[in-house]
């Protein structure tokens, strides 16, 4: 691991909390830099049999990081992690709510952290049949939860999970690749065509940076 630059493929994930910046590759190697990324130290969470890292996010001292089959969950700060495996239906995304760690699987499960991590419960489930394609952005922003998908549709619960609603169908014309937020918008990062931002909620979409 290369101090002043992270290595091990490209770079799938980046996010930054209390002055931290992490980055995951392809490879599955998770890194951290201290100091604005002039060096980079590896994170080590044991995961050999899980080498690809899908999603992460961060809140305080906590980190959540997703594989296919499983997640892994720090409240220390990523000193030690909490484990856990679901054998059914990949994860596609992850995302803090109200501090509280939240998870989508491929089979449209909804699930929140309890016990640190180490358990967690099912809150929803998301229409499989209604959204067929894999669910790849999760999103926490002014008290809503956001997800989307490949086939370009987004839906917003409003009650912290318990139930979802279609805020946006490009009728299969767009394809979503990522949803993140700021403190005052919500942005879907469209394949070949830009981002889209909404400042109110998800009930408007605009375009902040189209492709000619």
């Amino acid at each position: 691991m290369g101090k002043h630059r992270p290595r091990g493929g490209s770079i799938q994930v980046a996010d930054n909390y209390n002055d931290k910046m992490f980055i995951v590759t392809d490879y599955g190697a998770l890194v951290r830099s201290t100091n604005s990324g002039n060096i980079w130290e590896p994170v080590y969470l044991s995961i050999s049999s899980y080498p690809q890292i899908l999603s992460m996010d961060s809140y305080e001292n906590s980190v959540i990081v997703n594989h296919n089959w499983s997640l892994r969950f720090s409240k220390d700060d990523c000193r030690t992690w909490n484990y856990h495996l679901m054998s059914n239906c990949y994860f596609d995304a992850v995302t803090f709510h109200k501090g509280i760690g939240t998870a989508v699987d491929d089979c449209g499960n909804v699930l929140r952290a309890t016990s640190n991590g180490l358990n967690w419960t099912q809150i929803s489930n998301i229409d499989v049949l209604q959204f067929p394609n894999q669910f790849n952005g999760l999103v926490s922003h002014d008290s809503n939860l956001f997800v989307c998908n490949y086939q370009g549709e987004l839906v917003k619960s409003t009650n912290d999970g318990f139930n979802w609603i279609l805020v946006l169908d490009s009728s299969q014309s767009l394809h979503f690749t990522k949803l993140f937020s700021t403190a005052d918008a919500v942005f879907a990062s469209v394949e070949g065509k830009g981002l889209l931002r909404s400042t109110d909620s998800g009930i408007s979409w605009q375009y902040c940076n189209a492709r000619s």
